[in-house]
């Protein structure tokens, strides 16, 4: 078991102090706010990104760090597995919006790092020429060969482990997605046996969960939120219950009470991906 200690300048010093040891002259920091994240809040994201900064300038490293949104999981996949099959995909060019963006993003921040591009516009223009050539999915084959495995998966992602059962959990009412509830998710697809419970727990990398539907978005009732992915009837039963309280259903958008979350929903839906860009 592993636990964080809730101490801003211990959190910054042991990350940054890997990051340092590393070697690296240039440091791109991805600092996630909300429900997924250690900083729930953006103020205290804002103070951790603000001390880690601090902590590489004063090293002589040039430091970029984005505030990103964790409200949300990023993408659709959650579990081992299905993680590096929607990563594969995204390298293909045909990821998750909210996830591609994020990958621009950061990637665009290390380009601009390296001197291999003046501007984020170019940059990301860079970024996007290596997805669509190729060049991006065989780097992950590079890296993959380079740690001693035979990068055939990258080619084929269906050969990565896949769990024997799918289970598609229900809406239980029509209406919208209000939110969801980013580290529960995580602790349904640890019941799964997606992770480790105790420091003797076997991981299995094939378990885990889909999401069918993003905050914002509108759900029928018996309309699939998600689907499991699981290998032990006990455990996927444990992991189902948990969904309704993960991915709660907002009452039909045509109810006064929902005047609110209508104007949300438009915001979500220009802002699929917040950041904010601290840099020195």
């Amino acid at each position: 078991m592993t636990a964080t200690v809730d101490n801003l300048s211990l959190i910054a010093s042991s990350i940054m102090s890997k990051k340092l040891a590393a070697g690296a002259d240039a440091i791109v920091l991805d600092v996630k706010t909300g429900s997924g994240a250690f900083m729930k809040s953006e103020e205290d994201a804002f103070a951790l990104a603000e001390e880690m900064v601090t902590i590489g300038k004063n090293a002589g490293r040039q430091m970029h760090a984005l505030i990103t949104d964790m409200d949300q999981p990023l993408g659709y996949a959650i579990g081992n597995a299905l993680e590096v099959k929607e990563a594969i995909a995204t390298l293909n060019g045909s990821g998750p919006e909210d996830f591609t963006e994020l990958v621009l993003a950061l990637g665009s921040r290390m380009l601009i790092a390296g001197k291999k591009a003046e501007d984020v516009a170019s940059a990301e223009k860079m970024l996007r020429q290596s997805i669509q050539n190729g060049d991006a999915l065989r780097k992950l084959e590079a890296f993959v060969k380079a740690q001693g495995g035979t990068g055939e998966e990258v080619s084929h992602p269906e050969k990565l482990p896949a769990a024997s059962m799918q289970i598609a959990v229900p809406s239980p009412q029509s209406g919208y997605i209000s939110h969801i509830q980013c580290d529960e998710i995580g602790v349904c697809s640890l019941l799964l046996g997606g992770g480790r419970e105790t420091k003797d727990s076997v991981i299995d990398l094939s378990v885990g969960l889909e999401l069918k539907k993003k905050v914002g978005d509108y759900v029928e009732k018996g309309e699939t939120l998600a689907v499991l992915h699981a290998n032990d009837q006990e455990k996927s039963r444990a992991g189902r219950r948990e969904i309704p309280a993960c991915i709660p259903v907002f009452r039909d958008a045509t109810t006064e009470t929902s005047d609110d979350f209508r104007r949300n929903l438009k915001e979500f839906q220009i802002i699929p991906m917040k950041h904010t860009e601290i840099m020195v």
